[in-house]
């Protein structure tokens, strides 16, 4: 009587009806049909090989052991194998709390453009819109402001955290405060960035803010042509002011990055923007999407997917890398947003509040545990994510932005692949295989 063991860094990973294998020091992932699933799923459960095994199934299992992936024993190997769904847990590890990485600052409101979905929480939906100019709220007050700014600044860098990332609205039009938040992260080793649309102030404004500083501008792009421009910000000549922007910054040798805010609107030019961008400055724009909850009724899919690729699936780097997704939001991690309205968050794209700067003083405020518990909340922990086999090789935080909305087919905007299809081997048609990511299948013979 013989039994077979998955290698000890290699897990079973089930979904509601399908199974992925995970190798972990070999980051590969490997897409199994669903008799090689039920053979391992016996497997580990401690049954033996049988005797009367067909010969694709032992030919099977021979190739996971020349492969290094498992391994025939005499005997079932035990308890101390991990396996499913968390394996950390299951071993009884834990991971110390990750550190402080980043701190959103929405500094302001304001805002000189007039783009058409901006600033309604309530109607619309965004994606990867800590990286844009996207506000949460078009109107209100005056934004917060702490009494003693250089002070407040300083208690950021002592949280340890590497980048202040200042947003609006548009930061350039409250150029003192953000003149003012340069020069006391001057005096810390914070590296500041500020997301602008770039209007509002002259180029050289901008390159004497950041000279000799550690510091970056990303600019948020709504096109690479006036159409689409004018489309997505609902304001004329922005493209021809940002590109000559982009232009003296290089000059300058001041760092900046590029974000598209697509539309659905200005969705299927999202090549031709890519084009633009490393055609003329050598750069790869990164992409931001907002649309409106009636378009995700009306079947918006975010533009990073396509037919044959339902999901983007990732790779982790490291096995500590495997490990910290199992367990983490690999995304949020680490990060905390200070709105316009002083109130603290997770990010800008999750609205929970975990609590008031404002009021309460930065320590205060950070001392609650939701934050931390929301950078505990991984893909096993929201609907659909918790269903597939994939979700530890899946990077997108979209999922947990969408989990949270109460449109019933929100989840179709951001992932194409049904967990919950009891179809026979959906997994394995959806994805083309690469060096990650493989089918592996077992074929009973009649």
């Amino acid at each position: 009587m013989r039994y077979f063991e998955l290698a000890t860094d290699c897990f079973l990973v089930e979904g509601q009806n399908e199974a992925a294998l995970y190798d972990v020091h070999g980051g590969r992932l490997f897409l199994l049909d669903r008799s090689a699933h039920e053979l391992l799923r016996s497997c580990a459960d401690g049954a033996p090989v049988p005797d009367n095994s067909s010969e694709d199934a032992v030919a099977f299992l021979d190739a996971l052991q020349a492969a290094g992936l498992g391994f025939f024993d005499d005997a079932a190997a035990g308890s101390d194998k991990l396996l499913l769904h968390q394996p950390i847990e299951w071993k009884g590890m834990c991971m110390t709390p990750p550190d402080f990485k980043s701190v959103d600052w929405q500094i302001t409101n304001a805002c000189d453009l007039d783009c058409r979905l901006c600033g309604d929480d309530d109607k619309t939906l965004s994606w990867q819109s800590c990286q844009t100019c996207l506000r949460r709220d078009a109107g209100g007050a005056e934004a917060w402001m702490p009494e003693d700014l250089e002070a407040f600044i300083a208690d950021i860098a002592n949280l340890g955290v590497g980048t202040l990332h200042i947003r609006g609205g548009e930061p350039l039009l409250a150029w003192q405060r953000l003149e003012r938040i340069a020069q006391a992260a001057a005096e810390t080793p914070l590296t500041l960035v500020v997301t602008t649309t770039g209007m509002g102030r002259p180029a050289n404004d901008l390159i004497a803010l950041g000279k000799g500083r550690r510091f970056g501008l990303n600019i948020v792009m709504f096109g690479h042509d006036d159409e689409t421009s004018e489309t997505a910000c609902g304001r004329s000549g922005v493209l021809a002011a940002q590109v000559a922007l982009i232009d003296a910054l290089v000059e300058a040798q001041i760092a900046f990055s590029i974000t598209f805010l697509l539309t659905p609107l200005t969705q299927g030019r999202r090549n031709a923007m890519q084009e633009f961008a490393q055609r003329r400055w050598r750069t790869r724009p990164a992409f931001s999407e907002v649309c409106t909850r009636e378009d995700v009724k009306n079947g918006f899919r975010l533009s990073h997917l396509d037919e044959r690729e339902r999901k983007p699936l990732a790779p982790w780097e490291s096995p500590e890398m495997f490990f910290f997704r199992v367990r983490n939001n690999t995304c949020t991690s680490g990060l905390l947003e200070i709105g316009a309205d002083g109130l603290l968050r997770t990010c800008s794209g999750l609205p929970k509040v975990h609590g008031d700067v404002g009021r309460q003083g930065l320590v205060a405020a950070l001392s609650g545990t939701g934050l931390y518990e929301s950078w505990k909340r991984g893909k096993s922990d929201v609907e659909p994510c918790r269903r597939c086999a994939l979700r530890y090789a899946c990077s997108d935080c979209s999922s947990f932005e969408f989990a949270d909305q109460p449109d019933a087919n929100a989840k179709s905007a951001y992932c194409g692949y049904d967990p919950c299809d009891d179809t026979e081997s959906a997994i394995e048609r959806e994805w083309t295989p690469t060096s990650f990511v493989r089918p592996l299948r077992l074929r009973e013979r009649a």
